[in-house]
C-alpha cells in the first residue's frame, strides 16, 4: 500500500480500556522474540545519545532522537513480520527522504516544548551550582547528591517530569505516522493527538501499566544510591542490572508505541517502502511503454 497517496483519508480507531493492557503484553511479546538484537539495537542508541554533551554534535543528536525512535519502531515491525533485523536499520529514518526532514522538525518541536516547559517550572529559582560540587554528582559522589537544596531537586523533578510528558504526548503516534503512513509533520502531530483523545481509555491503562514495571527500576535506583558510596562488586552488579532495566524498559515503551500506531491506524508503507514502491511503478510503466 502506498501510503503516501493514502493517508488524506486515514481514521483513527477507537478500542475499550483493556486494549491498552494488551498493547503492554504485545510489546513484551515482541521483545521477547528477538530480545538480544533489540537490546543491542538500545544500547547503540544509548551510545549515540552520548554524544549529547558534545556542544554542536549533541544538539543534532537531540533532533534527530525521532528518527532513531523510528528506526527502532522500524524494528519492533520486522520482528512481528519475521523479516531480518540488521543493527543498520536504526538509521535508515535519518537517511530516508523525507521522512527524516519531518523527524527532525519534529525533534526541534519536541526540543522547544521541552525547553519551554523547564523554563516555566525553573523561572524565578537560582540554579548556581558550586562547580567543585558539581563535579562531584557528575561523577556519582552521592553525598555530594545529599548536599543539594531539596527545593531545588523538587524543582528539577519535576520540570523533567513535565518536558518528558509534553514532548513524549505530541510524539508518541506522530513519529510511527510520519514513518509507516508518510504523513508531514504537522498533520502527523495533529492527527495522533486526535488518536491519543479517541482512545484516552487505554492510554491510561497502558500509563498504570507502565508504572507498575517502573517500580523495579525505581527499586534498583534506590539501592544503587545507597551503594555509590563504595566500589564493590554488589553495587557494580546492581549498576549493570539497572542498566539493563533501563534498556528493556525503554524497549518496552516503544513496543508499546508500535503496537498502538498498528492498531488506532494500522500500517501502511514506510517511507522507504513508498519510495521503493513508486520506482517499480515507474520502472514497469517504462517496460510497457518499450513493449508498446
Amino acid at each position: 500500500m502506498n501510503s503516501q497517496e493514502n493517508n488524506s483519508q486515514i481514521t483513527a480507531n477507537r478500542f475499550p480500556a483493556g486494549r491498552g493492557l494488551a498493547w503492554l503484553m504485545q510489546s513484551l511479546a515482541l521483545i521477547k522474540a528477538q530480545a538480544g538484537r533489540l537490546l543491542f539495537m538500545a544500547v547503540l542508541l544509548q551510545l549515540i545519545l552520548g554524544l549529547s554533551q558534545v556542544p554542536i554534535l549533541g544538539m543534532l543528536v537531540i533532533l534527530a532522537l525521532p528518527a532513531f525512535s523510528a528506526g527502532l519502531l522500524e524494528a519492533f515491525h520486522r520482528v512481528e513480520t519475521g523479516a531480518l533485523l540488521p543493527a543498520s536499520i536504526l538509521f535508515v529514518p535519518i537517511a530516508q527522504k523525507p521522512a527524516n526532514g519531518r523527524l527532525l522538525l519534529l525533534g526541534l518541536l519536541m526540543f522547544a516544548t521541552s525547553a519551554i516547559a523547564v523554563m516555566l517550572v525553573m523561572g524565578g529559582v537560582d540554579t548556581q551550582l558550586d562547580p567543585e560540587l558539581l563535579k562531584r554528582i557528575e561523577q556519582g559522589d552521592a553525598e555530594a547528591l545529599a548536599m543539594l537544596d531539596p527545593a531545588l531537586i523538587s524543582k528539577v523533578l519535576i520540570a523533567a517530569l513535565l518536558a518528558v510528558s509534553l514532548s513524549g504526548t505530541i510524539s508518541f503516534l506522530a513519529i510511527p505516522l510520519i514513518w509507516f503512513h508518510n504523513m508531514p509533520m504537522l498533520k502527523a502531530l495533529l492527527t495522533g493527538l486526535r488518536g491519543l483523545a479517541r482512545n484516552w481509555q487505554p492510554f491510561l491503562v497502558l500509563g498504570l501499566g507502565m508504572m507498575v514495571l517502573l517500580i523495579p527500576v525505581l527499586v534498583f535506583l534506590g539501592l544503587m544510591v545507597g551503594l555509590a558510596s563504595s566500589i564493590s562488586p554488589l553495587s557494580l552488579l546492581f549498576l549493570v542490572l539497572l542498566m539493563l532495566a533501563a534498556l528493556l524498559f525503554q524497549l518496552v515503551v516503544l513496543g508499546t508505541q508500535y503496537c498502538a500506531c498498528r492498531d488506532i491506524f494500522g500500517l501502511g508503507a514506510t517511507a522507504g517502502e513508498a519510495d521503493n514502491a513508486d520506482g517499480q511503478n515507474d520502472s514497469s510503466n517504462d517496460d510497457g511503454q518499450l513493449l508498446a
